[in-house]
């Protein structure tokens, strides 16, 4: 059991339930057995085992952690574990995470778990790799019970905005791992018989009392669809599969990590939250790992959250060969560091400022630029170092030139609320500048500059494919399939998440972009690869790229300056109507195109192919320009 403060993640709103009727063609036995089908959440070898078993699985891990000591210990640089499966489980209330590796005072240490299973019991973090420039290989990850349910939707209320569902069997086990009362999370959609992530779902927060059910035995579930939706535009239908989750702690959190780390040949096949994250240090190698379905099984989700999600690192991650499979519930890839907004100025040289990428004290001058956070017009350049104040500064909005309206969602900002005792940096610039009212600052040192994801296969993301918040990344011979959102997203989002800063001088080269933008997704652009407004883009090379069902548009680009899209095909453009736009937003003139541009410098395009287009295309360029915009196109 998890203390109920943390159920609150992703929690928009509690509300009573109303009793919704059951479809009667849904609850006869029969029908339960075609939904259900003869698996369950585990592969029979492994539901086999009992109590005795898994108190075994809990000593070998234990012991494991007191060995893997013992050898470092003795000065060992190669410690290969007997394969085995070892069990952790957090108590109540600790801090202490299931699996702590710690080798962040060692170089050049391997750690080989020689194909062994670490199998984890509450949705804490897993495995917490401190991990220096070392490496660990050839584990598998998996959680007893999982960090989810599972079922399917039997009946749908207008009038209470709630769906019914009847969970399969083996996954109510997950109950109590959630909540012995009620679970505010997320719910994901399937195809009854396919079981593949259901398209034109709109994304929505639930809220679930496990106490309540309706007449026919099957828990209600209160519906709330984003930008306030209506569950009648949800995008799903009684007999639809669908996963409840409460999104909680990563299945592996590397730190630290400096040149020579490498995480390899790793497989989880479920994880509370995010599933790989590594924040802080340098951007590690991550070489062959994977995020896959547990095969002899029926589950319908690999990962809760974000795949590999690599935040305020100091270089860019290298991804080579790393595959993700099944669906998971947000993007495939996030690579990102944290904007932060400008709070107060001391002096023409002194600035306060939200807590920089996580970063305590520095006193190596960095570059950081400041921008108007809802124009992201540049106001400059500066060198700065930065003392961390700890919890030492009171937001007070008569004392803040942030708009404390604006609230971002993500990083140490998002803390800035009228009245919080918040940590914070001062700041200390090589030369002066006039501070302004909304004022943010990007530091590309510290967020993921130069990484590198090549290789890689993915399919079944809920949300986007790569979110590319960083520059100088080449992300060149992945597949790319079966997106929710966008393929592959080039900006950063100084709105509602505040990461960033933003991509230039990056390539896209020699990648298979396929069945992107398949949820629905109000106020993006339905397209296989964006580069948006709002987040200065430049130098970026898009080229060898085959696009097959892309969505609406192959590429979508508005406000970047110097483009080119050489040699690239589209095929299957203009297959899905354009996502709507919400209220004050820019619509696209271009959607339908399979290269749709606004607002572009200097662009460049040639030898690019285009064939079947589907009932929404309108043709294949479409540009809207300044007058002063230079734009060569060779394509026909």
């Amino acid at each position: 059991m998890i203390p109920k403060t943390l159920l609150v993640t992703y929690c928009l709103i509690a509300t009573s339930l109303i009793a919704e009727t059951c479809n009667p063609e849904l609850c006869t036995e029969k029908s339960r057995d075609k939904i259900n089908g003869s698996q369950g959440p585990y592969p029979a070898e492994i539901s086999a085992w009992s109590e005795v078993d898994k108190a075994g699985q809990r000593e070998a891990g234990q012991q494991l952690l007191k060995d893997i000591q013992a050898h470092l210990a003795a000065g060992d640089t190669t410690i290969m574990v007997p394969t085995g499966d070892y069990r952790y489980v957090s108590s109540e209330g600790s801090k202490e995470k299931q699996f702590t590796l710690d080798l962040s005072q060692y170089e050049g240490v391997t750690v080989d778990f020689q194909g062994s299973t670490l199998w984890f019991e509450t949705p804490d973090t897993g495995f917490l790799f401190r991990a220096g420039g070392n490496t660990v290989r050839n584990f598998y990850v998996d959680w007893d019970p999982l960090p989810y349910v599972q079922g399917v939707v039997t009946g749908i209320s207008e009038e209470t905005q709630e769906f019914s569902v009847r969970i399969d069997p083996g996954y109510e086990a997950a109950r109590e791992t959630l909540s012995d009362g009620i679970s505010r999370g997320r719910a994901f959609f399937f195809e009854p018989e396919s079981r593949n992530f259901l398209g034109d779902q709109l994304g929505c927060t639930i809220t679930l009392d496990w106490n309540r059910r309706d007449d026919a035995g099957d828990y209600l579930v209160r519906y709330f669809g984003f930008h306030g939706i209506p569950i009648t535009e949800g995008g799903f239908s009684v007999g639809d599969r669908v996963a409840l989750l409460v999104r909680l702690g990563p299945g592996m959190h590397v730190t630290g990590a400096q040149p020579g780390c490498i995480v390899e040949n790793a497989t989880f096949y479920s994880s509370p939250g995010l599933v790989y994250v590594i924040s802080g240090g340098t951007g590690p190698t991550m070489r062959g790992c994977s995020i896959r379905l547990r095969p002899g099984t029926n589950r319908l989700l690999s990962g809760n959250a974000d795949g590999f999600n690599f935040s305020n690192t100091s270089s860019g991650p290298v991804m080579d060969s790393c595959v993700v499979e099944g669906t998971i519930g947000d993007d495939f890839i996030n690579v990102h560091g944290h904007l932060a907004r400008v709070i107060w100025q001391e002096s023409p040289t002194e600035l306060i400022v939200t807590k920089m990428n996580w970063r305590g004290h520095f006193t190596d001058p960095v570059e950081v630029e400041f921008f108007d956070r809802t124009s992201m017009q540049s106001y400059g350049k500066r060198r700065v170092t930065g003392k961390l104040l700890y919890n030492g500064w009171t937001v007070d909005k008569q004392k803040c030139l942030a708009d404390l309206k604006n609230r971002w969602h993500s990083g140490d900002a998002a803390g800035l609320v009228e009245g919080n005792r918040i940590s914070v940096h001062r700041l200390t610039l090589d030369a002066p500048i006039e501070a302004r009212e909304d004022m943010i600052l990007a530091c590309e040192a510290f967020s993921g500059s130069g990484a590198i994801i090549r290789n890689c296969h993915f399919s079944g993301a809920s949300a986007f494919g790569i979110r590319m918040q960083a520059p100088y990344c080449t992300i060149e011979n992945n597949v790319i399939e079966s997106t929710g959102g966008i393929g592959i997203s080039l900006f950063g989002q100084p709105g509602f998440w505040g990461e960033g800063p933003y991509v230039h001088h990056a390539k896209v080269v020699g990648n298979v972009i396929k069945n992107t933008a398949r949820a629905d997704m109000r106020g993006q652009q339905r397209a296989g690869i964006v580069l948006m407004e709002n987040s200065p883009s430049s130098d970026i090379l898009i080229e060898n790229n085959t696009f097959i069902n892309p969505g609406v548009s192959g590429i979508y680009a508005r406000e970047v300056d110097g483009l080119i899209i050489r040699n690239n095909t589209f095929s299957g453009y203009g297959n899905l109507p354009a996502w709507k736009t919400l209220p004050g937003q820019r619509a696209s003139h271009g959607a339908g195109y399979a290269i749709d541009l606004s607002d572009s410098n200097q662009v460049e395009m040639d030898g690019n192919t285009f064939d079947d287009p589907g009932p929404y295309a309108l043709g294949t360029i479409y540009l809207e320009s300044d007058p002063d915009e230079s734009t060569q196109a060779n394509d026909q």
